[in-house]
């Protein structure tokens, strides 16, 4: 139990959602983990090269930053700015050219409330794709 003013409530619940308190349905996030384990570990090593390879090439592109400390596994998130191009057309093109992202949005930090436009790429190898 907390108690406080509202405003610290309010606080208070938004701190709890960053840290993941909001999700409820984890387990079904959990359980495509555990499979993902079990029947493509041996894929692993070569998804993490390939976002890494997207990072690296992303990361030159006018309008994308990638901070590539980051993208330590298959995913990749590019932040965009939206004077150079949106979100929604970036991850139009990145469809025709057969990598599909999600459209999404980061924080600029943990007390910031301001969000900034970015995109989210889960690199996962399917039989055509090449190394």
């Amino acid at each position: 139990m907390i108690l406080g003013t509202r405003e610290f409530i309010e606080r208070a619940r938004r701190t709890r959602k960053m840290f993941g308190g909001g999700m409820r349905q984890v387990g079904i996030l959990a359980a495509a983990g555990i499979y993902a384990i079990e029947h493509n570990l041996e894929r692993l090593a070569d998804d993490h090269f390939n976002a890494r390879y997207l990072a690296e090439k992303l990361s030159v592109l006018p309008g994308l930053t990638v901070d590539l400390e980051t993208v330590q596994t298959n995913i990749v998130i590019a932040t965009v700015d939206p004077a150079v191009i949106s979100v929604d057309d970036f991850t139009t093109r990145l469809a025709t050219r057969g990598c599909y992202a999600y459209p999404s949005a980061r924080r600029g930090c943990a007390l910031c409330p301001t969000w900034i436009p970015a995109t989210r790429i889960v690199v996962g190898r399917r039989p055509s794709s090449a190394r």
